[in-house]
C-alpha cells in the first residue's frame, strides 16, 4: 500500500483501518465463516420514513453544514454512488489495495454499518466494508497457556504507516463533501432523524477510551475461535478489541489519527472543552 499522500474519506479510514485489522486476524465472534453473497437489496432499510417523534430526537451536536452544494457537480444518488467512491479510492490508493480491501458494492451503506457497530458487536460478514483475508491468527502456546503473539502487530505496520501519512484535513474535507450520502445510509440503517456525524464522534470517543494492555494477552480456545481469557477484555466492543489486537504502538498511531479527525469533525466549542 502506498505510504504517500492518502486521499479518502474519514469513514473509510475508520472502517478500513479497524476492519482490515479485524478481518486479517479475527480471534472471536463470527470470524472466518463465510456469509452468503450480498443481494441487490439495501443492507438494512426498516421501511420507516416518518422518523422518531420530534420531541424524542436529540439535538445535533456536531453539524457539518452543507459542503456538497458548494462544490460543483451534484452528488450521485446513494444507490448509484459506488462507481464515484471507488474511483476516488483508486485515485488515492491505487487499484491493488482497493481491489483487495474494499468491497465495491454498496460502499457507503457498508461503511456506515461497519462504523456504527464499532462500539458493540460486529456486524455480519455480509455487511462489512472489507472482505475477509485468509491468514492464520498467530498465537504462542506454552503447555495449555495460549497468548496473543506480538508478531501479529507486524502485519499491520505498512497499513498504519499509510494512515499516518494521510492528510487529515483532506480526509475530512472529502467526508464532508459526501456526507449527505452517509446521512441517508444511516437513516436507512434504522436511525431516521438521527445525525450520523454525531454517531461518528461517539464512535471515535469510544475507540479513544480503549485501554493499553501491557504484557502478554492470554487467550482461550473453547471451540474453534479464540477468546480473550480476561472476561473484562472479552466483554469489550468489537472496535476496542481491534485496537488491542493491533499492538500498543499501532493502536497509539490509530488513536492519534482519530484524535486529529475528531478535532476537525467536532464543533469548535467541543474541541476547546477537551
Amino acid at each position: 500500500m502506498k505510504t504517500g499522500h492518502w486521499i479518502g474519506l474519514a469513514a473509510v479510514l475508520i472502517a478500513l483501518v479497524l476492519g482490515y485489522a479485524w478481518l486479517r486476524s479475527p480471534p472471536s465472534g463470527d470470524g472466518d465463516y463465510a456469509a452468503p453473497p450480498m443481494t441487490e437489496a439495501p443492507l438494512a432499510d426498516t421501511g420507516e420514513t416518518d422518523g422518531l417523534p420530534e420531541q424524542s430526537l436529540p439535538a445535533v451536536e456536531h453539524p457539518l453544514g452543507d459542503e456538497s452544494s458548494a462544490q460543483g457537480a451534484p452528488l450521485p444518488a446513494l444507490d448509484d454512488s459506488d462507481a464515484a467512491l471507488r474511483a476516488a479510492a483508486v485515485e488515492a490508493l491505487g487499484e491493488q489495495p482497493v481491489e483487495a480491501f474494499l468491497i465495491p458494492q454498496q460502499i457507503v451503506r457498508r461503511l456506515v454499518a461497519t462504523i456504527n457497530s464499532l462500539d458493540a458487536e460486529p456486524v455480519p460478514m455480509r455487511v462489512r466494508s472489507v472482505p475477509p483475508i485468509p491468514e492464520a491468527f498467530a498465537v504462542q502456546r506454552s503447555g495449555k497457556r495460549i497468548t496473543l503473539d506480538p508478531a501479529n502487530a507486524d502485519r499491520y505496520e505498512a497499513f498504519v504507516s499509510a494512515m499516518q501519512a494521510a492528510d487529515t484535513a483532506t480526509l475530512v474535507a472529502v467526508y464532508r463533501r459526501y456526507y449527505p450520502l452517509f446521512q441517508k445510509a444511516y437513516e436507512q440503517l434504522g436511525f431516521p432523524g438521527l445525525y450520523f456525524n454525531d454517531r461518528v464522534i461517539a464512535i471515535i470517543d469510544h475507540l479513544l477510551s480503549t485501554p493499553q494492555i501491557d504484557g502478554p494477552i492470554e487467550l482461550t480456545q473453547p471451540k474453534v475461535m479464540f477468546l480473550y481469557a480476561d472476561p473484562t477484555l472479552e466483554r469489550r466492543s468489537c472496535g476496542q478489541k481491534l485496537l488491542i489486537r493491533l499492538g500498543a504502538d499501532n493502536a497509539a498511531a490509530v488513536k492519534d489519527k482519530l484524535s486529529e479527525i475528531r478535532t476537525l469533525l467536532a464543533r469548535a466549542r467541543d474541541a476547546s472543552a477537551d
